[in-house]
C-alpha cells in the first residue's frame, strides 16, 4: 500500500483514525490470539481460507504497536519506515486438498514486487491458482523449487516488507483466481537459441499456464519461441514445431542438405508422472471401482423434438442464442429427477446413509484441453431452456480456455456426459461418488424403424445408457426414471406442460 506524506500537523487526527478506521478489504479476517498478527483469505470460489501471510513480529500487542507506530509518524513525517519479514503461507484450500504443485515462480530472491503482481502459479489436484502479492515489498526467501509438492500450511516464501503494512489497515492479499489450467504430456527434446524474440506482456512471451508448463518440462525458453496465436500468443503447436525444428526457430534460414543417407534416431520410452487433473481422475475412479454398478440403456426416438427445434431456432436466433439438444436433455432429466429424487442424492462410503439433495446441480463432463473435466449448472430445476443453453455455453467457452472455477467444478447432485458429441451409441459410464446416478449420450441418427401401421421409416434415435450405485438403487428405479424422461424428449409438449 503506497502512503502520502503526511504532515506533523495531521498527527493527531491520523493517528485516531489508525484505530478505528476499518480496512476496505472486506475479505481479510484478523486475530490476535498471540504476539503474532495473522490475516486469512477468503477465496470467492471456494468457502476455505486460502493462504495466509503472518508477521513474524515481535511479542508486543498488534493494537499497542498501531498506536505507536501512528504517533511515531506523527513526529517526524520524514521518518524512514521500518522494515519486517512476513512470511506467505499455503493453508487449506479445501476438497480434502493437502498439497499443491509449483508450476512457476514470477519472483525471485531479492526482486521488489508490488500489491496485485503475480508472485506463483500452483497446480491442485482441480485447478491451477494464480497468487497475488498482498503488499509492496521484497522476496527474501522462497521455499520451494519449480515441480515441488507444497504442503498445505507449510509457507510458500518471505517478504521484506516496510513495518506499517503489517497493520490493522493494510490490505488483504488478493484472493487467487482459481483457473483449471491445460495439461499436456511432456514432449522429450532440447531447445537451441533462437534469434526471434516473441510478443510479451510485462517483458513475459504471452503463453497461458499449460503452454509454459510444457515448455518448462522441454527445457524451452519461451522467448526463443515465435508465437503464432492472437498479438503473438504462444501456442502449443509453436512449442512443437519448435521443437521438431530442433530448436531453431520457424523462420531461421535452413541449413545446406547434406547428401547421405539420414540417420533415424531411435525412439525411446519415457516415465511420466501422473499429476494434476489425471491424478485426481485416478482417485476419483479408483473410488468408484469399489462401488457395485448397476446398467441400464434405452433408445430414444427424437423425431419430435428434432421438428420443435427447427421451429425454434429463427425465433432463438433473433435473441442470440444458440439452442442445442442438450439443454432439452438438461431439462428433461431434471423434470425426471422430481419424480424420482433418490437419483439425484449422494451416499456416504459406506451407504449407510443418503442426503437427498434440494437443487438439481447437473453436471456435464467435457473432453478440454486438461482432460475430462465435469463443471455443472446449478438449479436446472429453476431454469428456463434459454437459460440453460447460456449457462452451458459459457462452461464450455471457459472450459476451452481453461478457466473453470471451482464453484463449477463442485456441488454436482447427477451427471450427464454427451459421448455421442465425439461419437458411439452406447457407453458404460463411471460413477461420480458420492453421486448415485450418471448418463451418457450416444450420437444423433438417423435409422429405419417401423411405425403403428408396419412401414419403415425413418426416424431420428439417440442412446442413452445410465449407471447407478446398485447398493442403494434398484433396476426398477432407473428404468422407470429413464421411461419418464424418455416420454418428455418423444412428446416435448409433455415437457413443456410440466415446466415451472
Amino acid at each position: 500500500m503506497r502512503r502520502s506524506p503526511v504532515s506533523v500537523l495531521g498527527a493527531v487526527s491520523r493517528t485516531a483514525r489508525s484505530a478505528v478506521a476499518p480496512s476496505p478489504y472486506t475479505a481479510a479476517s484478523f486475530s490476535s490470539h498471540t504476539s503474532t498478527p495473522c490475516f486469512s483469505v477468503t477465496s470467492p470460489l471456494s468457502p476455505h481460507s486460502l493462504f495466509s501471510p503472518c508477521s513474524s513480529s515481535s511479542g508486543i500487542s498488534a493494537s499497542s504497536r498501531t498506536v505507536l507506530r501512528a504517533s511515531l509518524r506523527g513526529i517526524h513525517s520524514s521518518t524512514v519506515a521500518s522494515k519486517k519479514n512476513t512470511t506467505f503461507l499455503l493453508s487449506d484450500p479445501g476438497e480434502g486438498i493437502a498439497e499443491v504443485e509449483v508450476l512457476q515462480w514470477h519472483v525471485e530472491v531479492g526482486q521488489t514486487v508490488e500489491e496485485f503482481d503475480t508472485i506463483a502459479e500452483l497446480q491442485s489436484d482441480k485447478a491451477t491458482v494464480e497468487i497475488k502479492s498482498p503488499f509492496d515489498g521484497v522476496v527474501t526467501k522462497i521455499y520451494w523449487k519449480v515441480g515441488d509438492m507444497a504442503q498445505v500450511g507449510e509457507p510458500l516464501l518471505d517478504f521484506e516488507v516496510e513495518d506499517d503494512v503489517l497493520t490493522a489497515d493494510a490490505p488483504a492479499p488478493v484472493a487467487p483466481e482459481a483457473s483449471v489450467a491445460a495439461a499436456a504430456p511432456a514432449v522429450s527434446a532440447s531447445a537451441a537459441k533462437s534469434s526471434h524474440t516473441p510478443a510479451t506482456l510485462g517483458g513475459k512471451p504471452l503463453a497461458t499456464p499449460a503452454v509454459r508448463r510444457i515448455a518448462r518440462e522441454n527445457d524451452v525458453d519461451l522467448n526463443l519461441v515465435p508465437g503464432s496465436g492472437l498479438r503473438g500468443r504462444i501456442l502449443v503447436e509453436d512449442i512443437q514445431r519448435y521443437l521438431e525444428s530442433g530448436g531453431a526457430s520457424a523462420d531461421a534460414t535452413p541449413p545446406p542438405s547434406v547428401a547421405h543417407q539420414p540417420v533415424v534416431a531411435a525412439a525411446e520410452d519415457r516415465v511420466v508422472t501422473v499429476r494434476g487433473i489425471q491424478r485426481a481422475m485416478v482417485k476419483s475412479m479408483t473410488a468408484a471401482a469399489a462401488v457395485p454398478h448397476l446398467g441400464f440403456s434405452d433408445e430414444i426416438n427424437m423425431n419430435a423434438l428434432v421438428e420443435l427445434r427447427k421451429q425454434l431456432r429463427p425465433e432463438l436466433e433473433k435473441q442470440g442464442i444458440r439452442m442445442s439438444y442438450m439443454p432439452f436433455f438438461l431439462k428433461a432429466v431434471s423434470l425426471a429427477l422430481q419424480e424420482y429424487p433418490i437419483l439425484n442424492s449422494h451416499v456416504n462410503q459406506d451407504a449407510s446413509e443418503m442426503v437427498y439433495k434440494a437443487s438439481h446441480n447437473i453436471g456435464v463432463a467435457m473432453d478440454t484441453p486438461s482432460g475430462l473435466l465435469v463443471p455443472n449448472i446449478k438449479n436446472v430445476q429453476n431454469l428456463s431452456l434459454p437459460q440453460i443453453s447460456q449457462e452451458l455455453l459459457r462452461l464450455q467457452a471457459a472450459g476451452q480456455a481453461g478457466k473453470l472455477s471451482m464453484n463449477d467444478l463442485t456441488g454436482g447432485t447427477f451427471t450427464l456426459s454427451n459421448i455421442g458429441a465425439i461419437g458411439g451409441t452406447y457407453a458404460s459410464p463411471i460413477l461420480s461418488l458420492p453421486e448415485v446416478a450418471i448418463g451418457a449420450i450416444g450420437k444423433l441418427q438417423l435409422l429405419p424403424r417401423f411405425d403403428a401401421d408396419g412401414n419403415v421409416i425413418p426416424t431420428h434415435i439417440i442412446n442413452f445408457s445410465w449407471s447407478a450405485d446398485h447398493r442403494v438403487i434398484d433396476g426398477a428405479t432407473i428404468a422407470r426414471f429413464s421411461q419418464l424422461m424418455s416420454d418428455y424428449l418423444t412428446q416435448p409438449g409433455k415437457m413443456l406442460m410440466a415446466m415451472k
